[in-house]
């Protein structure tokens, strides 16, 4: 059974596979899945829509992670955020900035950690 008002999920990746797995996994457990494969097209839907939670890959064509976290700060766009990256050593500082940055799953990272991440953040 569909939730009522299913949480709002956006998936920042430029690989297209990865986002596409993600997105029909969080699907089926009645997500509305949203995806974009770098940062500007990131800000352009997080504008638009206002998800409950991002996932946000750091390493991306046209506008990386920091850049959209740092864009999101500027912004006041307070938004929940885990990161999902190769790169969760070079993250400390997004911990403990005016983002609420809710974790670093660091690449590669199992359906099964991203999908308890989410149940955590969002429910």
């Amino acid at each position: 059974m569909a939730k009522k008002n299913p949480k709002r999920i956006l998936i920042v990746d430029d690989e297209a596979d990865f986002c596409q797995l993600l997105a029909s996994a969080l699907h089926v457990r009645d997500y509305h899945v949203y995806t974009a494969f770098n940062g500007k097209m990131a800000l352009e839907i997080m504008r638009d829509i206002k998800p409950d939670l991002l996932l946000l890959d750091i390493k991306m064509p046209v506008m990386d992670g920091n850049q959209v976290m740092e864009t999101m700060v500027k912004e006041k766009l307070r938004i929940p955020t885990v990161v999902i990256s190769a790169y969760c050593d070079d993250m400390s500082d997004a911990f403990t900035s005016e983002l609420p940055v809710k974790g670093c799953l660091a690449k590669p990272v199992t359906l099964e950690d991203i999908i308890n991440i989410v149940k955590e953040t969002i429910g």
